[in-house]
């Protein structure tokens, strides 16, 4: 007889089991995770209120802060590079510089400059990364890209 409780129970195990492992997983109602500052590369999506369009034969503006210090990307037509840095716990970008070829067309590149040089602030809500001026204006709009 105990033979057969053994038995049973194993059985009656086996099978909580097996139904246990069919079951889904609860749905998380927990917000977007926060992508990283760093070693994300930032897609321009909007800078002075206008969205981006990258026009023929040109390069997508983006940003990729680095975790050394250093941010490299680029406007759409020159690349760039620098440091960013934290003061008081706002970050902002120090020691700018970018290549100055000629661009055809109309480009992204002054205002997105134009954006990095008046930034006194940066804030990463879920995918989206917008930097702001002192009077915490929007100046920019990145998105997280992550490649495959």
């Amino acid at each position: 007889m105990d033979k057969e409780r053994i038995h049973l129970w194993i059985i009656l195990l086996a099978s909580l089991v097996v139904i246990g492992g069919c079951a889904s997983a609860p749905e998380s109602s927990s917000p977007v995770s926060e992508a990283s500052l760093t070693n994300t590369y930032w897609k321009l999506l909007r800078v002075g209120g206008v969205e981006v369009r990258i026009e023929d034969n040109q390069r997508e503006a983006h940003l990729i802060f680095r975790d050394d210090g250093y941010v490299v990307g680029h406007t759409g037509c020159n690349s760039l590079k620098g440091q960013y840095g934290v003061n008081e716990g706002r970050i902002g970008f120090l020691a700018m510089a970018a290549t100055r070829m000629a661009c055809s067309g109309d480009t992204t590149e002054g205002p997105m400059l134009d954006a990095m040089k008046n930034t006194a602030d940066i804030v990463i809500e879920g995918k989206r990364m917008t930097l702001l001026n002192e009077q915490g204006d929007s100046l920019a709009i990145l998105g997280a890209v992550y490649l495959k």
